[in-house]
C-alpha cells in the first residue's frame, strides 16, 4: 500500500509539474503572440506608408512629358513648327503620339495654349463642326463649352469646319485650311 501511495503522490507531483510547465509555456506563447501582433501592426503601417509614397511617385512618373513637350495639368502639349492643314495636323498628332489636336476645357487651358502659340500666330485646335454643320465638338467627342470664348465664337464664317486659336481666341481660318 505504501508503494501505491508513493506512486500516487509522485503522479500528483508530476501532474503539478506538468501543469506548471504548461502555464509557463502558455504565458510565453501569449507574450510572443502579443509581440508578433505588435510587430505585424507596425509592419502593416510601414507598408501602408510605403505604398502611399510609391503611388505618389508613380503618379509623378506617369505624368512626365517627353522631351520637347510642355506639361499643363495632367496633359502634355507639343507645338509643331510645320505648317499643315487641319486634317494633316490631326493625323500628325494621332501618328506621332497617339494623341489628338488640343481639346481646351477651361479658360486657364486656353490661356496656357495661347501662351505657347504666341501673339498673332494661328494654331489648329481640335474643334470641328464637320459632323454636323454648326454643331461644334472637340475631336474627343465632347461638346463645346462656350463660356470662355468671345461672344459669337466660334462662328461658321466662310463655311470652315475647323478652328484655330489666335491671341487666345477661337476663330475660323479661311476656307481650304
Amino acid at each position: 500500500m505504501k508503494t501505491a501511495l508513493l506512486l500516487l503522490l509522485f503522479c500528483l507531483a508530476k501532474a503539478d509539474d506538468i501543469r506548471w510547465e504548461f502555464e509557463r509555456f502558455k504565458s510565453q506563447l501569449e507574450g510572443q503572440h502579443a509581440a508578433l501582433t505588435l510587430e505585424m501592426t507596425q509592419l502593416k503601417a510601414d507598408l501602408t506608408l510605403e505604398m502611399t509614397q510609391l503611388k505618389a511617385e508613380v503618379k509623378k512618373l506617369k505624368y512626365l512629358c517627353p522631351v520637347g513637350w510642355t506639361k499643363f495639368g495632367d496633359s502634355c502639349y507639343f507645338m509643331s513648327t510645320e505648317e499643315k492643314t487641319w486634317q494633316q495636323s490631326r493625323e500628325y498628332c494621332q501618328n506621332r503620339s497617339d494623341g489628338h489636336l488640343v481639346v481646351i476645357n477651361s479658360r486657364e487651358e486656353r490661356d496656357f495654349v495661347g501662351g505657347l502659340v504666341g501673339r498673332d500666330k494661328n494654331v489648329w485646335i481640335g474643334l470641328t463642326d464637320r459632323e454636323t454643320e454648326g454643331v461644334w465638338k472637340w475631336v474627343d467627342g465632347t461638346p463645346l463649352t462656350t463660356t470662355y470664348w468671345n461672344p459669337g465664337q466660334p462662328d461658321d464664317r466662310g463655311g470652315a469646319d475647323c478652328a484655330v486659336l489666335r491671341n487666345g481666341e477661337c476663330y475660323h481660318p479661311p476656307v481650304g485650311g
